[in-house]
């Protein structure tokens, strides 16, 4: 399967994610939500390992960097939840949805990558779509 195809499932169920988080929100706290979510995380890192017998790699930066990707996207998930339960999912995953663009910073300042004008005119058409959606 093509790398388009991945995005595009992963877009699909991005969007299931925000509306299952926010029904969830609905019938119960914030607290038991994210820990019910983290657990569903750890079942999947868990299957994955024990199906696709392989061995884990060691290298300290990967695990490093591993590690860090994880807990930003479990304390991500956190303020998202917390977001999802005071206000309306449709404004907040609009919102969240352009961290893109801290990526593509981020990519610039430090990882040296290359960024065209057409990325740039996107990014910028996308906090300007999320400002429209807000205001």
């Amino acid at each position: 399967m093509s790398w388009q195809a991945y995005a595009l499932i992963s877009t699909f169920l991005y969007g299931l994610w925000g509306v299952f988080g926010k029904l969830a929100a609905n019938h119960i706290g914030f607290k038991s939500l994210f820990v019910y979510d983290c657990l569903m995380f750890a079942l999947g890192g868990l299957l994955v390992y024990w199906l696709n017998d392989f061995e884990l790699e060691t290298n300290p930066q990967g695990v490093i960097f591993s590690l860090l990707y994880g807990l930003t996207g479990m304390v991500a998930t956190l303020f998202f939840i917390l977001a999802i339960s005071k206000g309306p999912v449709s404004v907040i995953t609009a919102i969240t949805a352009i961290y893109p663009v801290v990526t593509i910073a981020i990519a610039l300042l430090f990882l040296n990558e290359v960024i065209t004008l057409k990325q740039v005119a996107g990014a910028a058409l996308a906090m300007l779509g999320v400002i429209l959606m807000v205001i």
